[in-house]
């Protein structure tokens, strides 16, 4: 299987989320639904091809002793995935989530104006949660963007994942 190819025509289609997993065809999310994709199993030598792919030799290493690990993915100048790879019964397996290249306006996103009102303050604490899937991420990246555009500032972020 070629990755990139495979990824590429997946968010083509509206592919959110890219499931692989030993025993099955790859899973993609559409518009909230799963679907199987047609063709054979993964077997566990492509789901370790698929893996190591996805990382360096170094971080191929951490995984080797630790049970998961995220990362990100990405086709220079076409897509970028957040990464979670990780063991089920006791092979790896792989969740994908697409982020898109550009970064939406605040107002593309129809955030409460209050949003902006946070964005403009000098200092101060702001927490963005929610549950997977819910847009914390690119409301995040486009809150950042906003201030970017209209302020000098220091900004510091801590995300999990």
């Amino acid at each position: 299987m070629n990755l990139d190819a495979f990824l590429i025509k997946a968010i083509s289609r509206g592919a959110s989320d890219i499931h692989f997993k030993v025993g099955r065809p790859p899973i993609v999310r559409i518009f909230g639904d799963l679907f199987v994709v047609k063709g054979a199993p993964l077997s566990s030598e492509d789901m370790s091809n698929l893996v190591f792919n996805l990382l360096s030799q170094a971080r191929g290493k951490h995984l080797r002793s630790f049970t998961e690990i995220d990362t990100t993915y990405s086709i220079p100048g076409k897509a970028r995935f957040r990464v979670n790879i990780y063991r089920s019964r006791g092979e790896y397996a792989v969740a994908m989530r697409y982020i898109p290249l550009e970064i939406p306006e605040l107002d593309e996103l129809r955030v409460p104006p209050a949003m902006q009102h946070f964005a403009r303050r000098p200092r101060g604490l702001v927490l963005v949660t929610g549950i997977t899937g819910s847009g914390k991420t690119t409301t995040l990246a486009a809150t950042i963007e906003y201030i970017n555009r209209n302020r000098k500032s220091h900004i510091i972020t801590i995300e999990d994942p």
